[in-house]
C-alpha cells in the first residue's frame, strides 16, 4: 500500500517542483528586467500545467508591470473562469481597474480579495487608500478594526484611521490618536512623519512650526530630514491654495540640488495643476528619459501626447528611451498602446453612402442603447471588428465576425457568445458613421475602437486648428442634466450633438443624414469662435 501512494505522488511532486522552478527562472528574468524570457517561461510552465492559477496570475503581474492591460485582462478572465474562489486574482484585477482609472471597480475586487485573515495586509494597503479617497470612511474604519483584531495589532493603520476621522469632522480625536501614538513610540519617524502629514491640509501651522513644537516637548523625538520637512512644506503650500508660492520653494530646493530628481517631479506635477502643460513637458520627458518606469511622469506623457494627437512625437520619445533602456520591454507595450490610437480605419475606402448600403444589407437586433453588451466585451471584439471593416471594406455580419475573431485568437473558445457581438454591433455602426460622415464632409477624422468603447469618442478630428472630440455617451447614455454641447479640455474640445435627432433609421440603428450633419458642423464652427 505505502509503495502505491509513493508511486501516485510522484508525478505530481516532479510536476510542481517543475513548475517551481519555472516560476523561480522567470521572477529572476523579471528582475534582470529580462521580461521576454519571463514571459516565455511562464508560458513553458503553462504547457506542462494549463490552468494553473499561480502560473497565469505570475503571467498577469508580468503584464501589468509592462503596462499591458488587455493581456493582463485576457489572462485573468481565464483564471477567474477556472478559478473563482482564487482570491489573489481579484487583487491583480484590482490593480488592472486601478491602472485604468476605474476606482469604484478597483474597490470591488480588493473587497473580494480579502479573505480575513492575517495574509490579507497586501491587499488593504490598496483597499483602504481608496475607500479614504471616494470618502466611503465609515467602512475604512470598521475594516481597519477588524484586521486590528484578526492581526493582533493594535497599532495597525493608525495613520489612515486618523486620515478617515479627519475626513469625518473628527480632528480632535484624530489629533488625540496620532499624538498619543507619537507620545508613546517617539523615537520611531514613521509616527512622527504621519502625524505631520495628516494634518498639513489643516493647521494653521507650516509643518516645520508643528515639527519645532513637538521637538520642544517631546523628548527623544526622531529626527525628520530636511528634504522629509520640505515635501511637507510643498503640500502644506499646496493644499492652502498658495501654489506659487510651492513653486517658488520647489524652485529653491532643486537650484541647491539640480541632480535630485525628486523636486523636478514634484515640480512637474505643480505645473500640471496650474495647467501649464508646455511648462511641464521639458521636464517630464527628462525624468522619463532617465526613469521609464515611473508610472506618474509615464502617463502624464502619454495623456500629453495623445490627447493633442501628437502620437508621431511620442513614439520618437519612446523609441529614445528604449535606446537608453534596451532592458525594459514594457516601452514595446507603450509603443503599441501608441499605435492604437492612430486611425484604425485609414485604409478603408468606404464613402459614407457606401457604409450605409453596408448597414441595410445586415439583419441586426434593433440598436438597444440600455443594453450594455458593447460595454461588457473584451476590447478585442470591438478591434477586430473595425479590422475587419477596415481590410475588407465591408460590415460583417455576427457569424462572420465571431468566425474571425476566432481564427485571429487562434482558439475555440471566446469568453462571450456570438448574440453578443449581435447586440453590440449597432453600438459600434452607429459611432462609426460619424467617422464616414466627417470623410463626407472633407476632414480627416481618426476613429480608434478603445476611444468608442472606453471614452464614447466616435471620431477625433481638427477644426480652425483645434482638437475635437466627438463623444456619443449623451445620446448612448441619457444624462440627468443638460450637457454643453462644447466643452473645452486641455486636449482640445469635446464637442457633443446636443440638439439634433437623428432623421433616419438604417436597419434599426438611428442615422444622421449628411444635411443635418453639414449644419451640426456650421454650428461647431460658431462656437468656437465664441471659445
Amino acid at each position: 500500500m505505502t509503495t502505491t501512494m509513493n508511486k501516485n505522488k510522484t508525478p505530481s511532486a516532479s510536476k510542481q517542483a517543475i513548475l517551481n522552478n519555472y516560476l523561480e527562472l522567470a521572477r529572476e528574468f523579471q528582475s534582470q528586467q529580462l521580461y521576454s524570457k519571463a514571459e516565455d517561461t511562464l508560458k513553458l510552465a503553462l504547457e506542462v500545467s494549463p490552468n494553473n492559477p499561480r502560473i497565469l496570475t505570475a503571467l498577469v503581474n508580468l503584464y501589468l508591470k509592462q503596462g499591458w492591460l488587455e493581456q493582463a485582462q485576457e489572462v485573468l478572465q481565464k483564471v477567474l473562469r477556472k478559478h473563482k474562489d482564487f482570491k489573489y486574482a481579484y487583487y491583480l484585477r484590482g490593480k488592472l481597474y486601478e491602472a485604468r482609472g476605474n476606482i469604484n471597480q478597483a474597490i470591488k475586487n480588493y473587497r473580494q480579495a480579502l479573505a480575513e485573515k492575517a495574509g490579507d495586509a497586501y491587499v488593504l494597503r490598496r483597499l483602504i487608500p481608496l475607500l479614504l479617497q471616494r470618502g466611503h470612511n465609515r467602512e475604512a474604519l470598521d475594516i481597519i478594526y477588524q484586521y486590528r483584531r484578526i492581526l493582533k495589532n493594535p497599532d495597525f493603520m493608525t495613520n489612515l484611521e486618523a486620515r478617515a476621522l479627519v475626513q469625518m469632522g473628527e480632528r480632535s480625536r484624530a489629533s488625540t490618536l496620532l499624538r498619543e501614538l507619537v507620545m508613546a513610540r517617539p523615537d520611531v519617524k514613521h509616527y512622527v512623519y504621519q502625524y505631520l502629514k495628516t494634518f498639513v491640509e489643516n493647521s494653521r501651522k507650516s509643518p516645520k512650526e508643528l515639527y519645532q513644537t513637538l521637538r520642544e516637548t517631546t523628548p527623544g523625538l526622531a529626527q525628520l530630514s530636511e528634504t522629509e520637512l520640505n515635501g511637507l512644506e510643498v503640500e502644506y503650500l499646496i493644499n492652502n491654495g498658495k501654489l506659487e508660492e510651492a513653486l517658488e520653494l520647489i524652485d529653491q530646493l532643486i537650484a541647491r540640488d539640480p541632480h535630485k530628481n525628486y523636486w523636478k517631479k514634484r515640480k512637474a506635477f505643480l505645473l500640471l495643476k496650474l495647467e501649464r502643460q508646455e511648462a511641464a513637458l521639458p521636464l517630464l520627458k527628462e525624468l522619463f528619459l532617465q526613469d521609464p518606469t515611473d508610472m506618474f511622469v509615464r502617463s502624464s506623457l502619454e495623456s500629453y501626447y495623445l490627447h493633442r494627437n501628437k502620437i508621431r512625437e511620442w513614439k520618437e520619445l519612446l523609441k529614445e528611451s528604449f535606446t537608453l533602456h534596451p532592458n525594459r520591454m514594457e516601452l514595446f507595450g507603450l509603443i503599441r498602446r501608441a499605435s492604437l490610437h492612430q486611425d484604425w480605419l485609414s485604409g478603408c475606402q468606404l464613402s459614407f453612402s457606401a457604409f450605409r448600403k453596408q448597414v441595410q444589407r445586415l439583419s441586426l437586433p434593433p440598436l438597444d442603447f440600455s443594453d450594455h453588451t458593447f460595454k461588457k466585451l473584451p476590447l478585442y471584439a470591438i478591434e477586430n471588428f473595425t479590422f475587419y471593416v477596415a481590410i475588407n471594406d465591408t460590415l460583417p455580419d455576427a457569424e462572420t465576425l465571431w468566425q474571425f475573431i476566432r481564427e485571429r485568437k487562434g482558439r475555440e473558445e471566446l469568453p462571450f457568445q456570438m448574440e453578443d457581438l449581435a447586440n453590440a454591433m449597432p453600438v459600434w455602426i452607429f459611432g462609426m458613421q460619424f467617422y464616414f460622415l466627417l470623410k463626407q464632409a472633407g476632414f480627416s477624422p481618426q476613429f480608434v475602437p478603445a476611444r468608442l468603447q472606453k471614452d464614447y469618442l466616435a471620431s477625433t478630428f481638427m477644426l480652425d486648428e483645434q482638437t475635437i472630440f466627438l463623444e456619443i455617451k449623451n445620446m448612448v447614455e441619457p444624462p440627468r442634466r443638460p450637457l454643453k454641447p462644447l466643452r473645452k479640455t486641455s486636449g482640445g474640445f469635446i464637442w457633443r450633438l446636443t440638439d439634433i435627432q437623428p432623421e433616419q433609421q438604417v436597419s434599426g440603428i438611428p442615422f444622421f443624414t449628411t444635411r443635418q450633419f453639414r449644419q451640426a458642423l456650421n454650428s461647431l464652427k460658431q462656437q468656437l469662435r465664441k471659445e
